[in-house]
């Protein structure tokens, strides 16, 4: 009797918690987008919510395989047969994801795979995700601006505090420096000693937001190079100071350079000159500087579509 009870009980308890998994299951079908597959990669399951992104109908997936819903470029790398490898191991994999839509549209998924397992074997691949394609197009935009900027300009992060994080090449190439010469240095080692006494709370200002700009003099590599600068020192949201200096002043070799002094002689403050017209023809890629912009000549993933 005892122990017809106890497996009594122990069935109720556990036939309840089939019932609250189902539930749980059901929650998630409902809620987010949600997508089944067979261990081999074949949709069993897509809910309304992951079709809306894609642009498929039910019966347009069901039976097809995962790589369906992928670029082709994207299936045969090696990167993809991992992917489908760990899940049959029961190993999860999570990330952002590159996807195609009906249309031949790329989809961004942040997304987690994870496999179901029961006595020890994977019979089921599950996923959850979330579009993120909107940010994901936002992001890449955004790099690629940057990526034509550290180009174009000549760009050095600080610390709040006035230390040197790292510069770029342009940078570099226009003060006379190699970067281990200038990580870890204080934004000091380019100023002559008036600016300190004229600034004393620079990096103070800065750190309280406020915007730094206006024509400065700047030295070179042991004092020996003088340029003169217009940039625009801002604060950022990750609490750096970015200093870019724009490339209608760059000096990019002694002959080039702003102001050189003589020997033992103090630089005097001139203005540069502004730079020429250029004559380049139109769409050539040169800006009004006369100073080579470089285009943004690479399309974005986000952009990609099946007809690439």
């Amino acid at each position: 009797m005892f122990w017809n009870q106890k497996a009594s009980k122990e069935a109720s308890e556990q036939a309840a918690r089939v019932v609250e998994l189902g539930a749980f299951e059901q929650a998630i079908q409902l809620q987010v987008p949600f997508v089944q597959f067979t261990p081999a990669g074949v949709v069993t399951f897509a809910n309304a919510l992951f079709l809306k992104i894609v642009g498929f109908e039910r019966d347009e997936v069901i039976g097809k395989h995962h790589s369906t819903l992928c670029f082709p470029d994207d299936v045969n790398t090696r990167d993809y047969e991992t992917l489908w490898q760990d899940l049959r191991h029961g190993v999860s994999r999570s990330g952002r994801f590159i996807r195609q839509s009906k249309s031949g549209k790329a989809v961004w998924l942040e997304a987690t795979y994870f496999p179901i397992v029961i006595d020890g074997k994977v019979v089921r691949i599950a996923k959850v995700a979330s579009d993120v394609t909107q940010q994901q197009s936002t992001l890449e935009r955004t790099q690629a601006l940057l990526a034509a900027l550290d180009k174009s300009l000549a760009v050095i992060d600080f610390q709040p505090d006035g230390t040197v994080i790292t510069a770029n090449q342009n940078f570099l190439n226009c003060f006379g420096y190699r970067l281990e010469e200038v990580v870890g240095k204080h934004h000091r080692l380019f100023c002559d000693s008036d600016f300190y006494q004229n600034n004393p709370h620079f990096w103070q200002d800065l750190g309280s937001g406020d915007i730094k700009s206006g024509l400065f003099m700047r030295l070179g590599h042991r004092g020996g190079r003088r340029s003169g600068w217009r940039p625009p020192t801002t604060p950022s949201s990750t609490t750096r100071a970015r200093w870019s200096k724009s490339s209608s002043w760059r000096a990019t070799s002694p002959s080039g350079l702003r102001n050189p002094s003589p020997p033992g002689k103090r630089p005097r403050r001139r203005v540069p000159s502004p730079a020429k017209p250029s004559r380049a023809p139109p769409g050539d890629g040169r800006s009004s500087t006369g100073c080579s912009t470089p285009p943004l000549t690479s399309t974005p993933r986000s952009m990609r579509s099946a007809s690439r």
